[in-house]
């Protein structure tokens, strides 16, 4: 982002600091921040664009987060002074536990299931989605009991209007049909994914899963990066208004 805006200072905020190999944008800074803990006063209504992903649904306090992102935006102008001048612009993409096939129609992901045989499981980790099964899998293991969907989660800040939700796909290994920037969002996708994948191996057998059928698993989803999938999004965005860092 810093790259293709130049005119725009970008700060990156994690809770871990991320590998970025080469030389920064000047116009970049990371800053190491525990979002569950809050978001600096400092960075109270300087915000043009908040962007958050994959990040709301996971926290303990979803609404929490969501109030401080809509904090850190800057205000809309009151009514008053008649101008057209917006306030700033919170975006929360957040990924859809499904899978798609190349004309668009859902693939079953696989789940595994103790009440059956290991053979079973096998035979279903290799016919079903492995790409959805680590989804499956990884939403199970984190997704905060507190969430609801950001549409709903903004609206209740009662500071942002113009609320927005809106379904896309993303492209997984292949540049996908009719989509921009599909190519370079299906290679991302897929490195993504690979890493995924490596994470929750260890963490599936951990919690019960034999090491035959995570196997199974594991290599039915290398494979099936391979066979032109989508995954499912939505994008929540909305607009502060001149309430936002009140």
């Amino acid at each position: 982002m810093a790259i293709r805006f130049q005119q725009a200072d970008v700060i990156g905020i994690d809770i871990v600091m991320p590998s970025m190999p080469g030389a920064l944008p000047s116009n970049y800074r990371f800053e190491q921040l525990d979002l569950a803990e809050g978001i600096p006063d400092e960075y109270t209504g300087r915000s043009d664009i908040m962007h958050c992903r994959c990040t709301v649904q996971h926290m303990k306090d979803p609404p929490k987060l969501v109030n401080e992102l809509v904090r850190c935006l800057k205000p809309a102008l009151p009514r008053h002074y008649r101008t057209n001048e917006l306030g700033g612009l919170v975006i929360i993409p957040e990924v859809i536990v499904g899978v798609l096939d190349e004309e668009r129609k859902p693939v079953t992901s696989f789940f595994y299931n103790s009440e059956i045989d290991d053979e079973k499981n096998i035979i279903n980790a290799r016919k079903l989605s492995g790409i959805g099964g680590y989804l499956v899998f990884l939403d199970q293991l984190i997704r905060s009991p507190n969430y609801r969907a950001a549409n709903v989660l903004l609206e209740s800040t009662g500071v942002v209007r113009n609320i927005r939700f809106e379904e896309f796909l993303s492209p997984v290994g292949w540049a996908g049909k009719d989509i921009r920037h599909g190519e370079e969002i299906g290679a991302l996708l897929c490195t993504m994914l690979k890493t995924i994948f490596e994470t929750l191996y260890k963490k599936l057998i951990s919690h019960g899963v034999p090491v035959v059928v995570v196997d199974a698993l594991n290599e039915r989803a290398i494979v099936e990066l391979k066979e032109r999938r989508y995954i499912a999004w939505n994008c929540t965005s909305a607009i502060a208004s001149d309430e936002a860092a009140s």
